[in-house]
């Protein structure tokens, strides 16, 4: 049984550098599928890539963990080569993402230590806080 997040994406778990070493990371090999805004789309080698970003990011992942976005894609990307990624690559592009989604950053970087991911909720407010 998987044990209840106790912090969410609103409690400042990565840090501005990390995010942008994360933003070279994706502008490398991220945005030929997800575009240069992380809007997602189609492309005639992988098919359609979700949003990375705003409302359908959101409904695609509230409620889950950053471990689970995390297992998502060390699992599936890229796209022609899935569980290719090095962790500390997987980490930054997720600091990316969560900055892109304007999230807030901090003082400690987001570390690929699965428990620690799988204690950090996704929400979409700040208000909406993990269940216990």
């Amino acid at each position: 049984m998987r044990a209840l997040a106790d912090r969410s994406v609103w409690d400042s778990v990565f840090t501005s550098a990390q995010a942008q070493r994360g933003d070279s990371l994706y502008k490398a090999g991220c945005v030929t599928c997800h575009g240069d805004q992380l809007q997602g789309g189609s492309t005639k080698d992988f098919g359609d890539s979700k949003p990375l970003v705003g409302a359908d990011f959101m409904a695609d992942w509230s409620g889950q963990t950053l471990a689970d976005l995390y297992d998502k894609i060390f699992s599936s990307m890229p796209a022609d080569k899935p569980k290719t990624l090095d962790k500390q690559v997987i980490v930054d592009v997720m600091a990316h993402i969560l900055n892109q989604n304007h999230f807030p950053a901090g003082s400690k970087e987001l570390t690929a230590d699965h428990d620690s991911l799988n204690a950090v909720q996704i929400v979409p407010a700040k208000s909406a806080t993990p269940p216990i």
